[in-house]
């Protein structure tokens, strides 16, 4: 076998030499990037309590408007649970807010990424991050 990259996979045993290259590449970042990032974030961490509010808010207004259950349970119930659904669309514009400040900060909105077999570096003008 040659010494270039195995046709089956790199850490084959049947490989003489692996070659490892690192990879770079550049990413232009804008607003839309931004803002769908954001949202990603905010589904990742977010989804489950959100649906948990949701059903929530669901049942109390359930329990208020159609069994007439007007108790401090139904109350709080449904407090807690728009408290719930405030606190996840307010983080999604307070965490966009930010990612778009520092998004603005930067000279150039440009990030290098490099992918070596140690480690993920990015570099743009707001510093350098592994």
């Amino acid at each position: 076998m040659s010494s270039a990259i195995c046709p089956c996979r790199l850490s084959s045993p049947l490989c003489e030499k692996t070659i490892s290259m690192p990879l770079e590449t550049t990413t232009h970042y804008n607003q839309d990037i931004i803002n769908k990032a954001a949202l990603i974030f905010c589904k990742k961490y977010f989804t489950r309590p959100f649906i948990l509010c949701f059903f929530g808010v669901l049942l109390a207004l359930t329990l208020i408007f159609l069994l007439d259950s007007k108790t401090w349970i139904s109350g709080t119930l449904l407090s807690i649970s728009l408290l719930g659904c405030m606190i996840f669309v307010l983080s999604f514009f307070i965490y966009r807010k930010h990612s778009l400040t520092t998004y603005r900060a930067m000279e150039s909105p440009t990030v290098k990424w490099s992918f070596t077999q140690e480690c993920i570096i990015s570099e743009s003008d707001i510093g350098c991050h592994p």
